[in-house]
């Protein structure tokens, strides 16, 4: 194979034994592709805003299909702006270091208390569950203030929508709350769904800008990230990716899901491994199991 395609540590991998270069592939990457990037600078530019009084705060729902990396996107821009933080505040002490950002997760139970509640729980605060929903409020405000936080992220928010109606507008207002108390953006994300949950206030929904993040077609924009996808993949005969069979065999089976997509990569190129041919053929993507890449288990890519 054109070993220099590798990154380094994907090369170097390819000295490992059997059991390490499968550890290796099995480990989340991320890769970058346009519409992450977009919603990076997106998010960035929430960041960055004037928060001062009187300025209308822009926020930012993410919606798409399950499977289809929402998670990790965020995971990773989460990971990004903190060791930024860390880096710039490295000469300071323990006490006056801030944190950038908070992700949790919507309540299944879309209920005030809980969702003030896995808001702290994230931040690793320590609360009662139990408590009014206005004592974990007052707790938010105080501590994200003393923190500096800087954007709240809220995952899986299409779980709004399993509440009855009188529940999802009191989640809704709890959130309206917390946005104008703290003057803090907030990026929503969820399923297909989550855009329709959005509309249960109409004066909650102008507050955001919507970004959707569709299923991948077999073009150029996937054959990009399949190239750089091959880059991180140590096998001696090649990944393969860029074959225009294996893209559109990978483009089908994954049904254009990037979850999918990558979980079926890494379970080809683990089997390669396995079965000693060192690389990933049509006959090996079809091979695959769906239980093997299917549901999303992975919504990994990485860095190159």
């Amino acid at each position: 194979m054109d070993s220099v395609k590798l990154i380094p540590s994907a090369l170097e991998m390819l000295k490992a034994s059997k059991a390490e270069r499968i550890a290796y592939i099995a480990r989340p990457k991320w890769i970058s592709y346009r519409v992450a990037d977009e919603a990076f600078a997106k998010m960035r530019s929430l960041v960055e805003q004037d928060r001062s009084e009187g300025s209308r705060i822009k926020n930012l729902i993410l919606y798409g299909d399950a499977a289809n990396g929402k998670s990790f996107l965020l995971r990773t821009f989460k990971r990004v702006l903190i060791n930024e933080n860390i880096e710039a505040e490295k000469d300071l002490s323990e006490g006056e270091k801030t944190v950038p950002v908070v992700m949790a997760d919507f309540p299944v139970v879309p209920d005030e208390r809980r969702m003030y509640s896995q808001i702290l729980k994230a931040a690793h605060i320590p609360h009662s569950t139990k408590d009014t929903p206005q004592n974990l409020l007052n707790q938010i405000v105080s501590i994200f203030h003393d923190i500096e936080v800087k954007l709240l992220i809220l995952d899986e928010f299409h779980n709004l929508l399993t509440g009855p109606s009188r529940q999802q507008r009191r989640a809704l207002v709890a959130l309206k709350n917390l946005s104008n108390e703290l003057r803090l953006p907030i990026v929503l994300s969820g399923t297909v769904e989550a855009k329709i949950a959005i509309h249960v206030d109409p004066q909650f929904v102008t507050r955001f800008d919507g970004m959707p993040l569709t299923r991948w077609t077999d073009g150029k924009r996937i054959g990009s990230f399949l190239r750089n996808y091959e880059k991180v993949i140590p096998l001696h005969g090649g990944a393969n990716l860029t074959d225009v069979v294996v893209k559109s065999r990978i483009v089908a089976r994954s049904r254009g899901l990037i979850g999918q997509m990558t979980s079926l990569v890494q379970a080809a190129a683990i089997e390669s491994i396995n079965n000693g041919n060192e690389t990933i053929t049509p006959e090996l993507i079809d091979s695959i199991p769906e239980n093997d890449f299917d549901g999303g288990a992975s919504e990994s890519i990485s860095k190159v």
